[in-house]
């Protein structure tokens, strides 16, 4: 800004009274900005300073959440997503990622409460009836986890985690040409969804259809599915 102000002062003598008088402040703020700089050195010192800082905002204590969910500081997470529910009751992301929390310590009787509760303040929240369809289906409540998954759908017909864990449920009761419709569903919706792949592949396997098994286990691969790779050297090689 002070390079285009000077820009269009012809007059020197003016030029250089005003960067005199200007040295004090680009002083004041290089000082202001080396003191700080180190908030902005990753994401959790970010909203670590915005919350030492007094801020009671549920955001920064949601997206804190998040980063520390991410680096798998579960507990960590919890507490930030418990805060920010603290300051906003309603609010729909930070309990159905409090619920993946849960879910995945097993606790499935909190993680079904958490996301109830997400669809209670968010009535269209796909994921997180998708989400509360897993954690039915892991405690063995087959017609509630599908009663969510087809709810997930209905909201969203181009969600693709439905599909595929519809597909997964088939797939449990060998049902393998009705699993390999929803997979491919899965895949029309995401073409790059791993596990969907993987999961086809499973099914093709189960009906002796080697050929493409080995076809989508080495999609899966490509696209980072979890156990793709030990799949295909099993079965392909």
């Amino acid at each position: 800004m002070i390079i285009f102000i000077l820009s269009f002062i012809k007059d020197i003598k003016k030029v250089k009274l005003l960067i005199f008088c200007l040295i004090p402040l680009i002083f004041f703020y290089s000082v202001y900005s080396y003191k700080n700089i180190k908030k902005f050195e990753n994401p959790l010192t970010f909203y670590n300073s915005v919350i030492d800082e007094g801020s009671n905002v549920a955001l920064a204590y949601y997206n804190r959440g998040v980063n520390k969910q991410n680096s798998n500081d579960k507990q960590g997470a919890v507490e930030d997503y418990l805060k920010a529910l603290s300051i906003k009751n309603d609010y729909a992301q930070a309990y159905n990622n409090k619920g993946n929390i849960e879910r995945e310590l097993k606790e499935y009787d909190i993680a079904i409460e958490d996301y109830t509760k997400a669809i209670k303040s968010k009535p269209d929240f796909a994921e997180a009836y998708s989400n509360r369809g897993v954690a039915y289906k892991e405690i063995n409540r087959r017609d509630d986890a599908m009663t969510d998954y087809l709810k997930a759908i209905k909201i969203n017909p181009l969600y693709p985690g439905s599909y595929n864990n519809i597909g997964v449920i088939y797939g449990t009761e060998a049902n393998y040409p009705e699993s390999i419709k929803y997979f491919s569903k899965a895949i029309d919706c995401d073409s790059k969804f791993g596990e969907a792949y993987k999961n086809r592949g499973l099914s093709y396997l189960f009906l002796d259809k080697r050929e493409l098994a080995c076809e989508d286990f080495k999609k899966g691969i490509e696209y980072g599915s979890d156990g793709g790779k030990d799949l295909y050297n099993k079965n392909c090689k």
